[in-house]
């Protein structure tokens, strides 16, 4: 009884077409990257508008007297005195990564938290400085009088003679932790979905 065989051979070239598709897909990713660097950026902002950190985590209260300090100057939002640092971020992007934050020195502190110590030290006080200057008063009959008497005296004045000092005392000062940067669990499964998505979009064949 003869025998049988079938014969099956794969036909590659179209997936060799598709992997070079893919390859040169991933030689550069900067499209992906940017996309990833402006989700980032908007994730940071967000986090500065409803006070959380990157784990959904609520920051730090302020301090009683920051507070009071924030109610006068007529405002409530931490870290936002100015604005200046949730307004500083940047965002540089390469073939295959992307990096955003900012420059300021202290938003590593307001990051991760500090401590401060400040020792003992002579405060002079130039709002209350004085300086000697003839008046003129008038008496009750009308004629006039001169006489040496102090008026206060604009910072930097050298007719200044005398000022007020104080000795502020030797303090640690805390400052919280309150992250506003990261990446979250979340975050990362989406910016990974952006670069298969780039990766594996259709090419040419």
């Amino acid at each position: 009884m003869a025998g049988w065989t079938q014969d099956y051979t794969f036909d590659d070239t179209g997936l060799r077409r598709r992997l070079m598709a893919y390859a040169a897909n991933a030689r550069d990713l900067s499209v992906p990257m940017e996309k990833i660097g402006i989700a980032g950026m908007a994730s940071t902002d967000l986090r500065f508008e409803r006070e959380v950190g990157p784990d959904g985590q609520a920051w730090a209260a302020l301090a009683p007297s920051t507070i009071r300090r924030k109610e006068k100057a007529g405002r409530t939002a931490k870290l936002q005195w100015s604005g200046r640092l949730r307004s500083s971020f940047t965002r540089q992007v390469t073939a295959n990564s992307v990096s955003w934050g900012t420059n300021l020195p202290y938003a590593n502190a307001q990051q991760n938290g500090a401590q401060i110590s400040r020792h003992a030290h002579t405060v002079l006080d130039s709002r209350i400085s004085l300086r000697r200057a003839l008046r003129t008063a008038k008496r009750k009959d009308g004629t006039e009088v001169e006489f040496e008497g102090f008026l206060f005296a604009r910072e930097g004045d050298k007719r200044v003679v005398a000022q007020s000092r104080r000795v502020a005392g030797a303090a640690t000062i805390v400052i919280p932790a309150r992250p506003f940067a990261g990446i979250n669990e979340a975050e990362k499964t989406a910016y990974g979905q952006m670069v298969l998505d780039h990766v594996l979009k259709p090419g040419q064949s």
